[in-house]
């Protein structure tokens, strides 16, 4: 998890760019910095540095945006499976009550609810009975359980497992790209420290300058 909040983030960039631009503008600043180290090849190296955590965050936002959105089309298909295969279930598991070997066969006899792993296992091995075996599918086929009915369930199934595929992959480049982030954000902490440091040494005496690089 990050150790920085999306507001700490846009924070450092909104202060680091109002401190380098006007170092960078303000031509007394910009030569007591000089004098201190901080010619302009040097402050390049921060606004560089701030460019890279602007866009870091920008892509960040932007992966986690789609994680968003997969979790979301995730939960909705999900949904939507479960409620067929629910349905499905219940009919079968009413016809063969009393035939334990067809409701074992078909994985009716402990279907999991709580998590998504073991719910898929089952669905998949009650669609490919249910589809597959031809005495199966004529006892089914008189509860209103065609093959196109369970068909549409079984597809159902696999698009719920491809959403939870395409929301695993991107949370991982969520997760990615926050890392890319808080390197990038932890860079240029580092070089603002560096370079508060000289420019109060630099600006002792001259308190208006120093807090002309201070943001509002």
């Amino acid at each position: 998890m990050s150790k920085y909040s999306r507001s700490e983030i846009e924070q450092l960039i909104k202060e680091s760019s109002f401190t380098l631009r006007n170092a960078v503008q303000n031509a007394k600043l910009r030569s007591m910095l000089a004098d201190h180290g901080y010619d302009p090849g040097k402050l390049a190296r921060g606004i560089a540095l701030v460019e890279d955590l602007t866009e870091c965050h920008a892509a960040y936002c932007q992966r986690a945006a789609e994680y968003r959105e997969a979790t979301s089309a995730y939960h909705a298909t999900f949904k939507h499976a479960r409620r067929l295969f629910e349905r499905h279930a219940r009919i079968s598991k009413a016809l063969f009550s009393n035939r334990p070997e067809c409701s074992e066969r078909l994985g009716l006899n402990a279907i999991p609810t709580d998590s998504f792993e073991p719910w898929l296992r089952h669905a998949r091995q009650y669609y490919r009975e249910a589809v597959t075996n031809a005495q199966l599918q004529n006892n089914l086929v008189e509860v209103g359980l065609s093959p196109a009915i369970l068909g549409l369930g079984q597809a159902a199934v696999e698009d719920t497992a491809m959403a939870d595929r395409l929301r695993d992959s991107a949370q991982s480049l969520a997760q990615q790209a926050e890392q890319q982030r808080d390197i990038a954000a932890k860079s240029l902490k580092a070089w603002m420290r560096k370079f508060w440091k000289t420019a109060k040494k630099a600006l002792a005496k001259k308190p208006k300058q120093l807090e002309q690089l201070r943001a509002g």
